[in-house]
């Protein structure tokens, strides 16, 4: 669930080599996947984070920049789906009856 909430397309057709082309129906794969992978990995990174700062263990510090890394990674294919969507919206409703 974490390696496609990082790498799933935004636009399906682009993905697939299509220039320029509408992909009206959103970007609902990565929404969904990116979502809870967002708010596992980001409290992960919060309580290592946290557990570093307390006890001043090296796997604790490890874990949390692992799950800090895999939070931004997946937030930044969010954000770009987002913008994405937020592109393509106007376009797509202008073909709706």
């Amino acid at each position: 669930m974490t390696f496609l909430a990082a790498v799933a397309p935004a636009n399906q057709y682009e993905a697939d080599g299509i220039i320029g082309a509408l992909d009206c129906d959103g970007p609902g794969v990565v929404y969904l996947f990116a979502l809870p992978v967002l708010l596992l990995y980001g409290a992960g990174a919060a309580m290592s984070g946290r557990s570093w700062w307390r006890h001043r263990r090296a796997v604790s510090l490890a874990a949390a920049l692992v799950c800090a890394a895999i939070f931004v990674a997946v937030l930044h294919n969010f954000a770009v789906a987002w913008a994405v969507d937020d592109r393509q919206a106007a376009e797509c409703n202008a073909f709706k009856p």
